[in-house]
């Protein structure tokens, strides 16, 4: 089935006229298509993976479609693809949006930014799920100034029996990368594992440079292997390594939050929000 007939296939069960406009992206057996119809734009993931994501980012987003503002339209299976079809976000990425807070050094405007992560992913984990996959692409800021939280492939419960092998090595746990390392199918993931994912994310918004320190400038020649190792070792950088504008207040939020030891990071991601709205207009 090309992609025409399927996504004429979905127009007659959501009952709306739906045209491709393009191909946003095409990899690892899942991809994205940009459509339009009579409401607007929308965005239709594909999978014909046999463990598909897809199939599981929909069952998700039923669940959890109060906290995403009603994000999934629908979903289902045509012969061997799954789809699931979402309302198009305007707005722009939380890397744009840091990328532009940089070029003013607008401190201000840059923790407002990582609070409304902070409480986004507080207010997930109070719901019982884990995200999974954080990294600066998966924030989106809208253009009525909603924060929205995307990519839900890899979301599940604490304790369901999700295979998580993990995400975006550069955003990853220490713990994470030694079971990884060690060859565990199912790598263990909790809330302060995700904790410090989305520091690892806010550190890169904030400096444009990653926290890990993988020894070498050009980290597309540093095999996967070595980056694991590196950030199961606890290597990382500080804002003056990596030549970012001091603020220690938010550098000592994150130094916790990226503790080796999980035992000595925030009790949690309300706790870490807690201390970044602490610092306050007076620390910026």
């Amino acid at each position: 089935m090309d992609d025409a007939e399927l996504v004429s296939q979905i127009a007659k069960q959501c009952k709306s006229a739906l045209t491709v406009s393009r191909e946003v992206t095409d990899r690892r057996g899942s991809r994205l298509l940009e459509l339009t119809g009579g409401a607007g734009r929308y965005a239709l993931k594909l999978s014909t993976s046999a463990d598909s994501s897809v199939a599981h980012e929909a069952k998700v987003l039923k669940d959890l479609a109060d906290f995403t503002n009603q994000l999934r339209v629908a979903s289902g299976r045509f012969g061997e693809t799954d789809w699931l079809l979402l309302r198009w976000l305007e707005g722009r990425s939380a890397y744009r949006y840091a990328s532009e807070l940089r070029e003013v050094n607008v401190k201000e405007g840059m923790l407002e930014l990582f609070v409304a992560m902070f409480r986004k992913l507080a207010d997930l984990h109070a719901l019982g799920y884990l995200h999974g996959d954080l990294q600066p692409d998966h924030f989106r800021s809208s253009n009525r100034g909603d924060l929205w939280l995307l990519d839900y492939g890899l979301t599940h419960k604490p304790g369901s029996g999700f295979p998580y092998q993990g995400a975006l090595v550069h955003f990853s746990a220490p713990e994470v990368c030694r079971a990884q390392l060690d060859g565990l199918k199912k790598v263990p993931y909790d809330a302060s594992t995700e904790l410090y994912s989305l520091a690892s994310v806010a550190f890169f918004l904030y400096t444009n440079q990653l926290s890990a320190d993988y020894g070498s400038a050009d980290i597309r020649r540093v095999p996967l292997a070595k980056k694991r190792e590196c950030i199961a070792r606890g290597e990382r950088r500080s804002f003056a390594e990596v030549s970012a504008a001091p603020w220690p207040g938010l550098e000592a939020v994150l130094d916790r939050c990226m503790a080796p030891e999980p035992a000595k990071r925030y009790g949690s991601i309300g706790k870490a929000k807690e201390a970044l709205v602490a610092l306050g207009p007076a620390q910026v």
